[in-house]
C-alpha cells in the first residue's frame, strides 16, 4: 500500500474539549443496578491521595532497531483510520484493518467523507464509527468485513458532533457522546439496529462502560473543572445529582478507564488554569471503583498522559515526554518499575495545545492498544507530518513498523 499522509482538522480536537456548566448534589447509586459500586457515598471531599509511590529511575532504550519488517507470529487485527491512495488531505479518509505485522490490508469505507471513532463490538462481528455523510457528523455500524452499513443516528435530531464510541460489554448497546449547542454535551445510548435511543445523562462526555456493563464512568465540567463520576446505566434523562462523584477538585481529572475487573479505575489528572491553552503538566492516577484510596501512580513535572491497562490488569502503558521527546512507558499497576519501551529522538515533546490535542485522540480511541494476549502495544508516531503506525515488544522494547501509515484505533483477535 502506498504511504499516505493523514491530518486531521483542530476542530475535531477543540469541540470535545468546551466547558460543559453542571451541577447537582451528590446522591447514591441504585444498589439494584451496580455490582461494582456497592454504596454511593455523598462527596463531600476529593478522597485522600495516599503517599507517592517512588518512581526509580527509567531505564532508556538507548536505540530503537530499524523498523523494517515486522518478525512475530501473528498476533490477530489492527484497526485503524488512514487516507485512501489518491485522494487529497483533509478531504476524505477511510476506516481500515490490517494483520498485526501490516499484510492484508483492507479498506472497509469508499466514500468521498471523513470517518473516527472505528470502534469493534466485544465479538468482534461489527464496527461502530462517526462519519460525514450527509453534511452533519452521524453514527454509523457495519459488519467487521465493510458490509451492511446502518445509519443510527438522524442529525439535529438527534444533536450533532457525535464523539466516544463504547460498547457495552454484552455488544447490545453503545454509549455516545452528542453535542447538543451552547457548550453542552449530553450522554447517549442506541442499540446496534438504531433503536432505542435514549439520553442517559445531561452536561456529561467521555463515558466508558464497566465491565460489568452496569454503569458509565465519565467526565464532566462542574464549576468548569473537569471531574469523574459513575451513573447507572440504567438511567434516563439523569442529572449530576444522580450520579456517584469519583472527583471534586481544582485539577482536571480526564479519562477515566476500568481496570479489566472492574474494580478500579486509572485517570489523568492535569493541573494548569485552562484545560487547552495552560496545562502545567499530567501524572496517572488510579483509584477504586467508588472514589476511594486515590492513588498517584507517577510524580514528575511533565506530561503523562493516556493510561491504559493491559488485558490483565497488572501493568498500565502510557505517554509521557519526561525524556524531551514523547515515548511510551509501562509500569505496574501500582506504580512501580516504570519501563520506557521506545526511543524515538527527534519526537515533539508535548506542550500544552499538543498535551490537550494528543488527549483528544485519546477520547477517539487513542493511539496506545494492547495486543489480546498482553504481548506488545501498537501505537501511532508522527514523524515528518505522516502518523506510522508500530509495535513494541512490551518485554524486549523492539519496536517494529507495520509499513503503514495511519490512527490506530484498537486490536483484536
Amino acid at each position: 500500500m502506498k504511504n499516505i499522509k493523514i491530518t486531521y482538522p483542530v476542530s475535531l480536537f477543540l469541540a470535545v474539549a468546551i466547558v460543559i456548566p453542571a451541577c447537582g448534589k451528590v446522591s447514591e447509586i441504585d444498589e439494584e443496578a451496580t455490582s461494582v459500586v456497592t454504596e454511593a457515598p455523598v462527596v463531600t471531599e476529593a478522597p485522600v491521595v495516599t503517599e507517592v509511590p517512588v518512581v526509580t529511575e527509567v531505564p532508556v532504550v538507548t536505540e530503537a532497531p530499524p523498523a523494517t519488517e515486522i518478525v512475530m507470529e501473528p498476533l490477530g487485527r489492527i484497526l485503524y483510520i488512514s487516507r485512501p491512495e489518491g485522494t487529497e488531505h483533509g478531504t476524505t479518509n477511510a476506516i481500515f484493518v490490517m494483520n498485526a505485522d501490516g499484510t492484508e490490508v483492507q479498506q472497509l469505507t469508499d466514500n468521498d467523507s471523513l470517518h473516527s471513532n472505528p470502534v469493534w463490538s466485544p465479538d468482534g462481528s461489527q464496527i461502530v464509527f462517526e462519519g460525514e455523510r450527509d453534511g452533519y457528523s452521524e453514527i454509523f455500524v457495519m459488519n467487521a468485513d465493510g458490509t451492511e452499513v446502518r445509519q443510527l443516528t438522524d442529525g439535529f435530531d438527534d444533536g450533532y458532533d457525535f464523539s466516544q464510541l463504547s460498547w457495552s460489554p454484552e455488544g447490545d448497546e453503545i454509549a455516545f457522546t452528542s453535542y447538543v449547542g451552547e457548550g453542552f454535551f449530553d450522554l447517549m445510548a442506541v442499540k446496534p439496529d438504531g433503536t432505542d435511543k435514549r439520553e442517559v445523562l445531561k452536561y456529561a462526555q467521555y463515558s466508558v462502560w464497566s465491565p460489568d456493563g452496569n454503569h458509565l464512568a465519565y467526565n464532566s465540567n462542574l464549576f468548569s473543572r473537569e471531574n469523574i463520576g459513575v451513573v447507572s446505566v440504567d438511567c434516563e434523562g439523569c442529572a449530576d445529582s444522580d450520579a456517584l462523584w469519583l472527583s471534586d477538585n481544582e485539577d482536571f481529572d480526564l479519562l477515566p478507564t476500568w481496570s479489566p475487573d472492574g474494580t478500579r479505575i486509572a485517570f489523568e489528572k492535569a493541573t494548569g488554569d485552562d484545560v487547552i491553552w495552560d496545562v502545567t503538566e499530567s501524572n496517572i492516577f488510579v483509584m477504586n471503583a467508588d472514589g476511594t484510596e486515590v492513588q498517584q501512580l507517577t510524580d514528575n513535572e511533565n506530561f503523562n498522559s493516556r493510561p491504559v491497562w493491559s488485558p490483565d490488569g497488572t501493568r498500565i502503558a502510557f505517554e509521557s515526554d519526561r525524556d524531551g521527546d514523547s515515548e511510551i512507558f509501562v509500569m505496574n499497576a501500582d506504580g512501580t518499575e516504570v519501563r520506557q519501551l521506545t526511543d524515538h529522538e527527534g519526537s515533539a515533546p508535548l506542550d500544552s495545545y499538543e498535551w490537550i490535542r494528543a488527549n483528544l485522540s485519546t477520547m477517539v480511541n487513542g493511539s496506545l492498544a494492547w495486543s489480546p494476549d498482553g504481548n506488545y502495544i501498537t501505537f501511532h508516531t508522527k514523524r515528518e507530518d505522516v502518523l506510522e503506525i508500530s509495535v513494541v515488544n512490551i518485554e524486549t522494547g523492539e519496536t517494529y513498523s507495520t509499513g503503514q501509515e495511519g490512527y490506530v484505533a484498537e486490536w483484536i483477535n
